[in-house]
C-alpha cells in the first residue's frame, strides 16, 4: 500500500469503526509534507503492523512520525490509533497537535478543548473555546466553568479573569454569561453572579 501525505489523501479513521485503520477517501489536505526515506519506512512498517493487527507498533510509529513532520495526515492516523487502544496521554497530545496544525477546523479545536479540560489545563481550554466561538461552532464555557470546582482559590481566580476578559469580547454570548455567574458563585461572588445570570 502507497502512503500518501496530506497534499493528496488524509488518513481519518471513522470512530464509529475504530477497528478500520484504512485511509478515507476523497480528502484533501491542507500541509504538504515531502517524507523522508526514514519516515516512509516508518509508515510503511505501521501499515503492515495494522494488517497483523499489531495496533501497539501501528500507534508508536504513527506518533513518532507525526511528532517529526506535523503532517495533518500522519497525525489523523495517529489520534485514530490512540483512540482505539484508549491511549489517553497520546490521544491528547495528538488532538492538540492537530488544533495547531488545522486552526480553522471546528471539531479539532473542540476536541482539543475537551482534552484539555480533562487535564484540568482550563486557561488554555479556553484559548481553543474561543476559536470555536469565532468558528461558530458549539463550545461548553458552561461544561469548564462547572469543572472548576475542582480548582483551588487561586485557579478559580485566575479561570474568572479569563471569562470575564472573553465575555468582553463576546457579550451575547448566553453559555458564556452562564459559565461566568457560575464561577463568580464558586468565587464566593453570590449578587455579582445574579447580576451576570439576568
Amino acid at each position: 500500500m502507497l502512503f500518501r501525505s496530506s497534499s493528496t489523501q488524509i488518513w481519518i479513521t471513522d470512530v464509529s469503526d475504530p477497528m478500520d485503520f484504512g485511509p478515507a477517501t476523497d480528502e484533501t489536505g491542507t500541509n504538504p509534507t515531502q517524507f523522508s526515506r526514514e519516515n516512509l519506512l516508518a509508515l510503511l512498517t505501521a501499515e503492515l503492523a495494522a494488517k497483523r493487527q499489531r495496533y501497539d507498533l501501528v500507534l508508536d510509529n504513527y506518533l513518532n512520525t507525526a511528532r517529526t513532520t506535523r503532517d495533518e495526515a500522519v497525525v489523523t492516523r495517529a489520534f485514530s490509533a490512540a483512540q482505539f487502544l484508549k491511549d489517553e496521554k497520546a490521544f491528547a497530545e495528538m488532538a492538540l497537535l492537530w488544533a495547531e496544525i488545522a486552526p480553522d477546523n471546528v471539531e479539532v479545536q473542540q476536541q482539543a478543548a475537551f482534552e484539555l479540560i480533562r487535564a484540568r489545563r482550563l486557561p488554555e481550554a479556553l484559548t481553543h473555546m474561543e476559536r470555536v466561538l469565532e468558528l461558530e461552532g458549539p463550545t461548553s464555557f458552561d461544561r469548564v466553568a462547572v469543572h472548576a470546582k475542582m480548582l483551588n482559590e487561586e485557579e478559580r481566580t485566575q479561570l474568572l479573569d479569563l471569562y470575564r476578559q472573553i465575555l468582553d469580547r463576546h457579550p451575547e454570548n448566553g453559555e458564556l454569561r452562564y459559565g461566568y455567574a457560575v464561577l463568580q458563585e464558586l468565587n464566593n461572588q453570590p449578587q455579582q453572579a445574579l447580576q451576570t445570570a439576568r
